[in-house]
């Protein structure tokens, strides 16, 4: 059992090979964050379409209630 504080020793090959997966890592990191930067930008993009969408149904159906209650009120 290793204690904390103690050194590990490597192999420098290993060493070498640790650090290469380690750049490995990070680079797919990089490109995990800059992928769901995208993402969030869709969504948010789709976000706001989606609110048009509704202020627009929501305009169209107040006035097709306007045009029922036209045609339905008796004169």
């Amino acid at each position: 059992m290793e204690e904390e504080g103690m050194p590990i020793y490597v192999k420098f090959d290993e060493y070498d090979d640790i650090l290469k997966m380690v750049k490995i890592i990070k680079d797919k990191i990089k490109d995990a964050k800059i992928a769901l930067s995208r993402i969030e930008k869709i969504k948010a993009e789709e976000d706001a379409e989606l609110e048009v969408w509704s202020n627009q149904l929501a305009e169209i159906e107040n006035k097709v209630k306007m045009i029922d209650s036209y045609i339905l009120e008796p004169r």
